[in-house]
């Protein structure tokens, strides 16, 4: 998910460089290929100065014991099924029966941004639209990535829009509930040893997950369309961004200073992947709102049992 997050940022970062500066597609490849390779060599110098402390350490941490493996039958079912329900919305995202493409200016915007000498200047004309595309809608990002991952993998646009974001979203949404439950069912030493229920109802909690996203799409409610509408922002908003903001505020409440970044990158890439009231989108009141209602619960003692449960 963090690799997810800092394309997203990398792309945003980009895409207003070149509207900027007034540059076009080749601007951009090249200004995400500069921020991608300092990204990396700022991780991976991070990463060994890490690694060095760690070696350097006299003390070592006592491993924990190794969890016995024991099947949980139950857990397995729901598994299973969790398992069915992905491998069917794969198939119904490739047929693109349900695809609504109908006002969405995606693929659209990622067409015309293909080869574009100017970012600036977005030609939607083609396409029977006469009206220029706004500022608030030139800075999203996405459609300027899709694109670019257009030329180089050499899909096309409806192709790749239509039928692979998607697929690679519902991937990303599903790791990003999974990594909510974990924070949200945490291993619970008072539990009877040998039953991990811990794993039962994360299995139950993404199982209601999986079958939230046709119940969802077939409302048609901004954002929840996963399945027919996966490759818009607002999508990517509610089924990665929002469920991976909780995680990692989650952990930060708890006292995990590492999953800071992640929390504040979750809440600057909706930014440039959905239109939001002057830059700040739901996962940012969201995680105001969160904050303010455990640190309140926290004050009156009553966040004990939220405490004592493990991260795993």
């Amino acid at each position: 998910m963090a690799v997810f997050l800092l394309i997203i940022l990398t792309a945003a970062v980009s895409n207003l460089a070149v509207i900027i500066k007034g540059l076009g597609a080749d601007g951009f490849r090249r200004t995400f290929a500069v921020i991608a390779i300092v990204i990396a060599t700022l991780l991976f110098a991070v990463k060994i100065v890490i690694t060095l402390k760690e070696f350097q350490k006299e003390e070592t941490k006592k491993k924990k014991k190794p969890e016995e493996k024991r099947i949980l039958l139950p857990a397995v079912f729901l598994n299973i099924l969790s398992t069915c329900l992905l491998a069917a919305y794969v198939a119904v995202i490739i047929s693109g029966v349900y695809a609504m493409r109908d006002g969405d200016r995606t693929a659209m915007l990622a067409n015309s941004l293909k080869g574009a000498e100017n970012f600036r200047a977005v030609d939607l004309s083609v396409y029977g639209i006469a009206e220029e595309v706004p500022m608030h809608e030139k800075i999203l990002c996405l459609p300027a990535l899709y694109a670019m991952i257009s030329d180089a993998t050499g899909l096309g646009i409806d192709v790749l829009v239509f039928k692979v974001i998607p697929i690679l979203y519902l991937i990303l949404s599903a790791c990003a509930f999974g990594s909510l439950a974990k924070v949200l069912f945490p291993e619970n030493e008072r539990e009877l040893a040998g039953t991990y229920p811990y794993r039962f109802r994360r299995s139950l909690f993404f199982v209601i997950v999986m079958f939230l996203i046709p119940v969802a799409d077939s409302e048609g409610i901004n954002g929840f369309c996963l399945i027919s509408q996966g490759w818009s922002g607002a999508s990517v908003s509610v089924w990665i961004l929002m469920p991976y903001m909780i995680y990692s505020l989650v952990r930060v409440l708890k006292g995990s200073k590492k999953h800071i970044a992640t929390l504040l990158m979750t809440i600057a890439a909706e930014t440039f992947v959905v239109w939001t009231a002057f830059g700040v989108g739901s996962t940012a009141f969201a995680a105001v709102g969160i904050s303010t209602a455990y640190l309140m619960i926290k004050r009156r003692g009553g966040t004990h049992g939220i405490q004592e449960g493990a991260d795993s």
